[in-house]
């Protein structure tokens, strides 16, 4: 969840709010995480452990309501936005393969240039894709 408020002090707001519950099956426990902190800093963070699924989504759903004024139950379909509350931001985390950018660059087609003979075998060297996906590989 986010907060965006430019009037709000000098600064204006601009935090995140993070919460998730995970099960922790070696200690058997259930845990609510919390970070929260300005955009673009790593913030501050909370962990509660609870003994019982239910405890733990009481807190979950006390601490949503808190934050954004709505039920979690329909948070996915219902969500209103209130002011000086959080709202739900959707992220989409991708994992991207590096040959989706590497791509060889044919170097015969381009104009000719006046460039230093060094300084363009620097320019060649640092942009050969076959360095490059020869290092990715070897990490």
């Amino acid at each position: 969840m986010i907060k965006i408020d430019l009037k709000n002090g000098y600064y204006g707001d601009f935090v995140f709010y993070k919460m998730q519950m995970v099960y922790d099956s070696n200690r058997e426990l259930y845990i609510v995480l919390t970070r929260y902190g300005r955009i673009g800093e790593m913030g501050m963070h909370q962990r509660t452990p609870f003994n019982d699924l239910e405890d733990a989504k009481k807190e979950f759903n006390t601490i949503f309501k808190s934050k954004s004024n709505n039920e979690w139950a329909v948070a996915h379909t219902a969500f209103e936005k209130h002011k000086k509350k959080y709202v739900l931001v959707n992220v989409n985390y991708k994992n991207v393969e590096h040959n989706d950018y590497l791509a060889p660059f044919d170097y015969q087609n381009c104009a000719p240039t006046q460039m230093e003979k060094l300084l363009r075998n620097l320019y060649e060297e640092i942009s050969n894709v076959t360095m490059y996906k020869r290092s990715m590989t070897d990490l």
